[in-house]
């Protein structure tokens, strides 16, 4: 009988955990954001370390990267291709699982984060999992940051999930609502970033399977293709979205 490799989680790094470095340029494609680094990413100083996380294979599946990456390339995303990539999470102390973090953590993670779409202009921010995206949009409306003009923008409708009602439209599976492009935006000039929300790609997260999980995130995809500018005319099909902008503090 085969049996598995033993495990070493952390024989030769530090033994308390540290916060897990940010990979980050200026204008990158998409800047994935989670909610915090696992145990053993904080022990390998790694993004999504752990061997059960689908992170590298949903990236790679989706399109994003030419191949499977594993956690030791984590500092090589800026300068992948086809789409340049950045790595950053929302809080920065490491636990075994998210449930660990308490609120106030989470919440004072939103300004640093709108601070480095401020300075890196990254298209996407893509947050790996819905209770990042809800944390963000909550922040945002507690401090009304968001509240005071919208920028209109043209997106494929594949990439709607806030905006879809299941009471009157069918073209989008249910179970996918409150993913996609979140209802905020910053704008650089005639440039903007979205925010987008994907799965969880933690495998203790089930309501997705990895397969749904791809599926979602290859949709970054199709925005990147047709990204919107701002006072421009759109050069695809879409559908029209008024996005509230916020304000840089």
């Amino acid at each position: 009988m085969v049996r598995a490799p033993k495990r070493v989680t952390s024989r030769f790094f530090p033994p308390a955990p540290q916060r897990v470095p940010d990979y980050l340029e200026a204008h990158l494609d998409v800047l994935f954001c989670g909610i915090n680094p696992g145990a053993e990413s904080g022990a390998q100083q790694r993004h999504y370390a752990h061997r059960s996380n689908h992170f590298y294979t949903c990236v790679h599946q989706s399109g994003l990267t030419s191949e499977r990456l594993q956690p030791t390339d984590d500092w090589t995303f800026p300068n992948q291709a086809p789409y340049r990539l950045g790595l950053t999470n929302l809080a920065h102390r490491p636990t075994a699982r998210s449930e660990q973090l308490n609120q106030a953590e989470l919440e004072s993670g939103v300004p640093e984060l709108i601070e480095k779409v401020r300075t890196y202009q990254p298209k996407v921010v893509c947050f790996v999992g819905k209770q990042i995206g809800q944390v963000f949009l909550r922040v945002l409306q507690q401090k009304k940051w968001a509240d005071t003009h919208t920028v209109p923008l043209v997106v494929p409708p594949s990439v709607l999930g806030f905006w879809f009602d299941p009471k009157t439209d069918d073209s989008f599976p249910r179970k996918d609502a409150g993913y996609g492009v979140l209802p905020a935006c910053v704008v650089h000039g005639e440039h903007v970033t979205l925010f987008f929300s994907t799965p969880s790609t933690s495998a203790r997260v089930t309501h997705h399977q990895l397969p749904g999980k791809v599926r979602i995130m290859s949709h970054l995809i199709a925005l990147l293709a047709a990204f919107p500018r701002v006072d421009t005319e759109p050069a695809h099909e879409g559908r029209l979205v008024h996005v509230p902008c916020i304000e840089l503090v």
